[in-house]
């Protein structure tokens, strides 16, 4: 009978380091796609709470939507970039320089990640 109790907590922890895990593979896939498509870009805005990018004469949107991050091209699409969204802002530092803030939660578990993001400047360009 003491058996039981133990592999309880055992298969409580796991479930708990999984869902720790899941929220920070989700912020590293998003955060590199997130950084190549900024690197790309030529400009950005931040408009009620979504990012805009000049990428390649589009215009490339990041928002919330529900609990996930999505991905729009001129308005349209639907490509989701990042799961488990609870809190989501975009900060303007100056022309080339922005702050993602980001909390991710799942199955109990909870997240906090922030990031400078700066788009590529002239001098940086091939």
């Amino acid at each position: 009978m003491v058996l039981f109790p133990l592999l309880q907590q055992i298969r409580t922890t796991a479930t708990h380091d999984l869902a720790q895990l899941r929220l920070d593979r989700e912020w590293q896939l998003f955060i590199q796609q997130l950084e190549r498509e900024v690197n790309e870009a030529e400009w950005y805005a931040v408009h009620n709470g979504k990012l805009e990018l000049g990428v390649n004469n589009q215009l490339v949107t990041y928002e919330r939507y529900g609990n996930v991050v999505r991905r729009r091209v001129f308005g349209e699409g639907h490509i989701i970039m990042c799961q488990y969204v609870r809190y989501l802002t975009w900060q303007p530092i100056n022309p080339q320089l922005f702050r993602l803030e980001m909390t991710l939660a799942h199955q109990g578990k909870e997240r906090f990640r922030e990031r400078l993001l700066a788009l590529r400047t002239e001098a940086l360009s091939p």
